[in-house]
């Protein structure tokens, strides 16, 4: 099983979670808010599970207004795969399996560890994201401590992932450009 962020928008996050299914030959990816208008058509090759949150059409044109409620959307997630793979920047490392968890990570919370950087000052997600920071944190610490094994896009990747949560992950450029 795969789960991923979000599959809202084109991005690099999203061209390696199609090359993480397409490789392994999965058929299901879990998410929080899909738009298959705003990401990859190839995304219509797999089963994808978003969370009732989806179903807002708000969601899907600005999935940021989301974040606060993808930390418990994700928790939500249970699986009896023998092995999950979440690909994450931020939220799909929270959901839960009985098997083995592998986290691939292409970056730690930007919104929670590098905020001046990446939400709109004065913002209402913006403000609400900041309110929350604390307990955000908390959560994504635990979740993050979760994982069986972490996976790094890059060394800088990893050296962020060592001075957050304290994880040693493992290098694995991704499989696209």
């Amino acid at each position: 099983m795969l789960v991923h962020d979000h599959l809202a928008q084109r991005g690099g996050a999203e061209r390696v979670a199609l090359s993480i299914a397409e490789s392994l030959g999965l058929d299901e990816i879990r998410t929080s808010v899909f738009s298959a208008s705003r990401t990859y058509p190839e995304f219509d090759q797999v089963a994808v599970q978003a969370m009732p949150m989806s179903q807002l059409g708000m969601l899907r044109r600005n999935h940021r207004w989301a974040f606060p409620a993808m930390a418990p959307g994700f928790s939500m997630i249970r699986s009896d795969a023998d092995v999950m793979i979440c690909s994450t920047a931020g939220w799909s490392h929270g959901a839960r399996c009985t098997g083995r968890k592998v986290v691939f990570w292409h970056a730690p919370a930007r919104w929670l560890y590098q905020q001046s950087e990446y939400l709109v000052a004065g913002g209402l997600a913006s403000r609400t994201v900041r309110a929350m920071a604390p307990a955000l944190r908390r959560w994504d610490r635990r979740a993050a401590l979760d994982g069986d094994r972490h996976l790094a896009v890059s060394s800088e990747v990893a050296y962020r992932l060592h001075r957050i949560y304290g994880v040693q992950a493992e290098v694995l450029h991704p499989p696209v450009t």
